[in-house]
This record gives C-alpha cells, sequence and structure tokens, in this order.
C-alpha cells in the first residue's frame, strides 16, 4: 500500500454510495459504541470475550461460531492485546482467539476493537487491494499475512505526509456522517489507514 494511493479515499468516503449500502452505514455508525462497549471489561474476562465476539459478528457476513476448546486462551490473549503497542504487537499469538473464532480476519477486527490505535482490522477484500490479486481462503487463514498488513499500516504512519493523510481522512469521514445523519466520532492513525483500504476495496469480494 502506498499513502498517495491511499488518500484517494477521502473523496469517495465523502459521498454515500446510491443506491445507500445500509450494511456500510451500520458499520460507520455502530464503531464507536463499539470500541466504547469493548472497554468496559467488566468482572468476567470470558462473558468479556463473549460480547466482543458476538459484537464482531455483527460486521461480518458469517454467523459467530466458538471452539470453546481455546476458550481460556483466547480471552487472555484478547486481553492482553489491550497493553500492546506497535513495537510489541507481534509479541501477541492471536493464535489462540483465531482459533477459538475460526477466522484470523474474526480476530482481526477484535483486536481492534480492543486497542485501535495498534491492531488494524483486515479482511479478503483489503487484502485483495494491497498485493494486487485475490486473497483466498488459505491465505486468509495464515496469521503471518494478518502481521504483515499490520506492518504495512504502522510503515505508513512514518511517512511523510501521513498527519495530512489522517487529517483528511477525519474531515472526510466528518463529513460523510453528517450527510447520514450520525454524530461525528474521531479515529486513530490505524483505523484511517484500513478505513481508507476498505473504501478503495470495496469492489472486491470480501471473505
Amino acid at each position: 500500500m502506498k499513502l498517495p494511493e491511499l488518500a484517494a479515499a477521502a473523496q469517495r468516503l465523502r459521498t454515500p454510495p446510491r443506491p445507500s449500502n445500509f450494511r456500510t452505514t451500520a458499520c460507520l455508525a455502530t464503531y464507536p459504541w463499539l470500541l466504547a462497549t469493548a472497554r468496559d471489561l467488566g468482572s468476567d474476562p470470558w462473558a468479556w470475550f463473549c460480547r466482543v465476539a458476538v459484537m464482531t459478528y455483527g460486521w461480518m457476513p458469517r454467523v459467530l461460531r466458538l471452539d470453546l476448546q481455546h476458550a481460556r486462551a483466547a480471552a487472555q490473549a484478547l486481553h492482553a492485546a489491550r497493553e500492546a503497542t506497535p513495537a510489541t504487537m507481534r509479541q501477541l499469538d492471536i493464535a489462540p482467539i483465531a482459533s477459538s473464532v475460526r477466522s484470523v480476519v474474526g480476530a482481526s477486527k477484535m483486536l481492534h476493537f480492543v486497542n485501535p490505535q495498534v491492531y488494524p482490522i483486515w479482511d479478503s477484500r483489503i487484502e485483495a487491494m494491497r498485493l494486487g490479486g485475490a486473497a483466498g481462503m488459505a491465505h486468509m487463514g495464515i496469521a503471518d499475512h494478518y502481521w504483515r498488513y499490520c506492518d504495512d499500516v504502522h510503515r505508513l504512519r512514518g511517512e511523510a505526509g501521513f498527519r495530512d493523510f489522517h487529517a483528511q481522512m477525519q474531515a472526510a469521514l466528518d463529513a460523510r456522517l453528517r450527510r447520514e445523519g450520525l454524530p461525528a466520532y474521531a479515529i486513530t492513525e490505524v483505523r484511517a489507514i484500513e478505513l481508507a483500504a476498505s473504501e478503495l476495496s470495496a469492489d472486491h469480494d470480501e471473505g
């Protein structure tokens, strides 16, 4: 991914598609609520994990499947992800989370909701756009491919012109939310990149 290419997403984000894409609108509307809910740990780590998983799969075309064999390790890993930084993110073993929900893509979204400053959302449309070709189920099931995407995202954060890019994406999102009649909210640098990639990859099939 290259920053000048991603910058083209700002104008696309400003204007809602016609006919309306109600799924996209739902994602934009519920995003800040998901982050706020994911921050509320409660007193039961497993209940918190389940709550985040159920919310996450409201954003996905597939139903939630839970493999309870990995439940305890998955809840512990997701909890640990809250304290990760870009420098330490790869120290997290996401395998228990991915194994529990049967999806690396699903794990990426759960990770983003609990730590949106570090972990970007990943799906097959974004990966196809990033690689310049289709990303099949086998490819999307390999955690290292997600880590390479994470590295790409954080590399972009350090490029010249990124601050302007982030501001443009925030302004574009604000304009889109106003047009939809939704309240504005701030997005992290990681979310700005992922949102731009998602906008530009909209013509690909999601897996």
